[in-house]
């Protein structure tokens, strides 16, 4: 880890959590080396094509996809965003909400159960996560994806993080 952050934590955070902290990265380290970043991106792919409602903005969008900083440039299918309240901040924040929703629930949620799948499935890895703290293990795939909107544009970002 380096310095500059492990210093910082050392200002907030307890040994315990730190230690914690970097169980958890190991875990996700080892969980990434045995499906592989390219595996992983390939299955978020079949995710998305097979969720009604939502696609790739476009086939380059679809194939081409850096595995160092995967983003999935997506588009709410049949969207139309009513122009006379591009300005409705309760309104633009409702739709907002009504897609990150549906995001979560469609496509992050499939991809969570598959990360946790994978960890069932190999000892090394069960024990490990199992060992780390309840409090650790519920946030273990939280902080993994962004998603940005421009509901204009009818843009969506996905970003996996890993």
């Amino acid at each position: 880890m380096d310095n500059l952050v492990l210093n910082e934590l050392k200002n907030i955070l307890s040994e315990e959590d730190i230690k914690q902290y970097n169980e958890l990265l190991k875990v996700k380290s080892d969980l990434m080396s045995i499906i592989g970043v390219k595996n992983l991106v390939e299955y978020i792919k079949t995710v998305i094509e097979k969720t009604e409602g939502i696609s790739f903005r476009s086939q380059v969008a679809r194939d081409f996809i850096d595995l160092n900083n995967p983003i999935f440039k997506l588009q709410k299918d049949n969207f139309i965003i009513d122009k006379s309240k591009s300005e409705d901040e309760e309104y633009l924040d409702k739709i907002t909400n009504e897609i990150t929703t549906f995001i979560n629930e469609n496509i992050i949620s499939k991809v969570s159960k598959f990360l946790s799948d994978n960890i069932e499935n190999n000892s090394e890895l069960k024990k490990a996560f199992d060992n780390l703290a309840k409090e650790v293990r519920n946030i273990t795939f939280i902080n993994t994806y962004s998603i940005r909107i421009s509901l204009v544009d009818n843009i969506i970002y996905l970003k996996y993080m890993i």
